[in-house]
């Protein structure tokens, strides 16, 4: 159990304190509506399982981390965005 503990306090300041990820907000919001949702999540997961292509506007905002690929690094971005409801411009 502390183990588990541990990799989620490792996991949770890895994200926040990598100052890579310091993306605005609105590059989580994909399909361009003004808040960061579900409908984000899903557009995200799609195109990295290669159902759904992103547009380039898509992809700029989706890859939250700005790497150059969307992968599931910007998709927890983007979950971590929906669950705690930021709403700082800077994360």
């Amino acid at each position: 159990m502390k183990k588990i503990i541990l990799i989620i306090i490792f996991s949770m300041i890895f994200v926040v304190g990598n100052p890579a990820y310091a993306a605005y907000v609105d590059r989580g919001d994909v399909n361009l509506d003004g808040v960061v949702d579900v409908n984000d999540v899903v557009l995200v997961k799609q195109h990295i399982l290669g159902i759904t292509e992103l547009t380039d506007e898509e992809f700029a905002r989706a890859d939250t981390n700005m790497d150059g690929v969307v992968n599931i690094i910007d998709l927890v971005f983007i979950i971590k965005v929906l669950i705690l409801q930021i709403e700082d411009p800077e994360f």
